[in-house]
């Protein structure tokens, strides 16, 4: 009993040891360290003193990089004596701007996109693109590349790839909440909070995922977590789609259905792949997790919200958005945008109040935009 409440005590320690406040930086500070990169300091003297392009004479012995940010000229802004590119998100076709990033911070700022637990150890792709919303810098994709492929956690969980199967036919859906999906992972190693299992619930159409620790797997216990957890916060669905477990059969969740007016669908026997949306998502679930519990594993409950919120703030390679986006309008905010962002865009509404009915009408407007 002892060891157990030492074990609990210094799983708490470490957790205040690692917390942090994050401080956003300044226009000074951004300023001051893209003038500490030899590359960026001679852009900035660029732009400064040439509003057309510079003769290629003046950049020809200068770095191959300056030469890189020479050709772009027109999309390399100066704000605030900030250098920033513009960048057109070829998905929503709206005109961003990247901070473009001085090479002390590279490191850090590769961390904090690819290792921190908000955002959960994903591949190339996601990190990438969670990269490209906020930062610009020459090969950074190459660098982000060999940052994930070089990943040590990353490594350590990666499974040998499998035989290619024929695709089974899709289901289409074409709108949030026309269609959730439902799975149980576990038994897990029992949490210190004394959960064994996690009901998983995703989104066919946003593909947003919700995970509820559980310390059983009966009806009653699935059933509570649906209804107060999830239908409470988002609404009904049109239907719900899991396997044959002997909770979703059961007289009291098809009385849910009934009285919900849900339209209830299940897998083939013996067919997981039947549900493959929340199947897949299990095994990246558990891959994220896993490179975050502590060694004895039972705080994997705590890491879960963490995780959700890793994978529902990154773009999907489906949707080509993030299911953030196609759920609640709008990107969630992470720890790299207290630091560095949010970053200058359009001014919508100049004089800074916005009605609710103007804030309601502009984020329709962008959802519709997201999933039409």
């Amino acid at each position: 009993m002892a060891k157990v409440q030492d074990s609990q005590e210094a799983s708490c320690s470490n957790k205040t040891d690692s917390a942090m406040w994050y401080e956003h930086k300044t226009n000074e500070e951004m300023f001051e360290a893209q003038k500490s990169d030899n590359v960026l300091f001679n852009l900035f003297r660029l732009k400064s003193d040439n509003n057309n392009r510079p003769e290629w004479a003046d950049v020809a012995l200068h770095d191959v990089k300056l030469k890189k940010y020479w050709s772009q000229w027109d999309r390399i802004v100066l704000i605030n004596n900030v250098l920033y590119r513009k960048w057109i998100n070829t998905t929503t076709e709206e005109s961003n701007l990247q901070f473009i990033v001085p090479e002390i911070w590279k490191e850090n700022i590769m961390k904090m996109l690819h290792d921190d637990i908000q955002v959960g150890h994903f591949g190339i792709h996601k990190t990438v693109a969670r990269a490209q919303n906020r930062f610009y810098w020459v090969n950074h994709k190459d660098e982000i590349t060999k940052w994930v492929q070089n990943c040590i956690v990353c490594n350590s969980r990666k499974q040998p790839p499998r035989k290619a199967k024929s695709k089974m036919k899709q289901y289409n859906v074409g709108a949030p909440m026309e269609r959730v999906a439902l799975d149980i992972i576990g038994p897990l190693p029992i949490s210190y909070k004394n959960n064994k299992y996690a009901l998983i619930v995703t989104d066919y159409f946003t593909k947003w995922v919700e995970g509820f620790p559980m310390p059983d797997m009966e009806t009653t216990t699935i059933v509570d977590n649906l209804v107060n957890h999830f239908f409470c916060r988002f609404g009904i669905p049109c239907q719900m789609h899991s396997d044959q477990g002997r909770q979703f059969e059961s007289g009291l969740f098809k009385e849910l259905c009934a009285k919900l007016k849900i339209d209830k669908t299940r897998t083939t026997s013996f067919r997981p792949q039947s549900n493959g949306l929340v199947e897949r998502y299990n095994r990246t679930l558990e891959n994220t997790i896993s490179k975050y519990i502590s060694k004895n594993q039972r705080d994997w409950d705590e890491q879960l919200p963490w995780a959700l919120m890793a994978y529902n703030s990154s773009e999907h390679e489906t949707t080509k958005f993030s299911p953030s986006m196609l759920m609640l309008g709008r990107e969630i905010q992470l720890p790299v945008d207290l630091i560095y962002g949010p970053h200058p865009q359009e001014i919508e509404y100049p004089d800074e109040t916005v009605s609710h009915n103007d804030y309601v009408k502009n984020m329709q407007e962008r959802h519709m935009e997201s999933v039409c």
